[in-house]
């Protein structure tokens, strides 16, 4: 990142999190919520929509792999995983419910959730072919 002012010489390097490290904390997120529906906000379920939207499954895929063998980030990428296959994968899941509730009268509820579901599901199935 450089300043705007072009006369100004600093410039920082800054590491962000890419749309995959995002997926996989909204998901642990959502999963640990799942036992206080009271903290549950549906728009955290829109947001894995719009990250699966945004990202190649095969691009996460291979980054969901990397991070699985990276003993830093096995563990919580293992979880963020299973949770999305057992909430994700299905129209009826938790995370389909939340997105559908959190589109509201913006669009087609029932539309919302099988989009997540196909995605969440095309991710899984990218995943898998890693190995």
């Amino acid at each position: 990142m450089s300043a705007i002012n072009a006369e100004d010489e600093r410039r920082f390097v800054i590491r962000v999190a890419g749309p995959t490290a995002l997926l996989v904390a909204k998901l642990i997120k959502i999963g640990e919520r799942l036992e206080s529906p009271a903290r549950l906000a549906a728009k955290d379920g829109l947001d894995v929509l719009r990250i699966l939207q945004a990202t190649e499954a095969e691009t996460m895929a291979t980054t969901l792999h990397r991070l699985e063998t990276d003993p830093l980030t096995a563990q919580v990428t293992r979880t963020a995983l299973n949770f999305l296959r057992a909430e994700g994968t299905h129209t009826r899941g938790a995370l389909a419910a939340l997105s559908a509730q959190a589109v509201g009268v913006l669009a087609d509820p029932e539309t919302t959730a099988a989009s997540l579901s196909f995605l969440a599901q095309d991710l899984c199935d990218s995943y898998e072919t890693l190995g």
